[in-house]
């Protein structure tokens, strides 16, 4: 049901403020790591870069906001212009406060950041100094009328990305679990615990 895109991970970099909530571990603010900052992007518009290196595993951003039904995520994408938001699961949403620095995150189609939990992002592989930091939206985007012309230039580039994307093999190989809860509960649970 997402709609809006975002960037997100466990918080444990620097500064990193404490990582509880009362559903799925959503935070009321997202978070964002210190060496990452939005700049101009070859990609889409703004994205977000890394100032620092990054090593695998670590936290690079965290969602956080309110959580909502279906129902009332429509009704505020019918109201508003632009809304940050993440389908947990059936019926229960994230929406960000905002336009928050995350909101910047970019798809790749060869990303460097994956899922490790509902509303956390990590670094799938060492992220260099002035690197932009991706997330492959077909890792957390399901709505099968969702489609999306694809700038990345990797070399694994679909050119359109779409909300039927998690069904490709290739990438359910490639994330295998780090998937988004709502897009891992597609697939089997055998395929869950891989």
């Amino acid at each position: 049901m997402s709609r809006g895109v975002v960037v997100a991970t466990r918080p444990d970099g620097p500064g990193a403020p404490a990582y509880h909530g009362p559903v799925h571990g959503i935070r009321s603010a997202p978070w964002l790591h210190p060496d990452i900052e939005v700049r101009s992007s070859a990609i889409a518009g703004q994205g977000l870069f890394a100032l620092a290196p990054i090593e695998p595993g670590v936290t690079v951003a965290s969602f956080g906001g309110r959580l909502v039904s279906d129902d009332q995520l429509l009704a505020l994408f019918e109201s508003s212009e632009y809304v940050d938001s993440l389908s947990l699961d059936k019926d229960l949403n994230l929406v960000m406060p905002g336009r928050s620095p995350n909101g910047y995150g970019n798809h790749s189609c060869d990303p460097n950041l994956w899922w490790e939990d509902p509303a956390l992002l990590i670094a799938r592989r060492r992220i260099m100094r002035d690197e932009e930091v991706t997330v492959d939206y077909a890792t957390f985007t399901d709505d099968p009328e969702y489609a999306m012309e694809c700038t990345c230039q990797s070399s694994v580039c679909r050119e359109t990305v779409t909300g039927r994307d998690w069904e490709r093999a290739e990438l359910r190989l490639r994330y295998r679990a780090h998937w988004s809860p709502a897009i891992r509960r597609h697939f089997s649970s055998a395929e869950r615990r891989t």
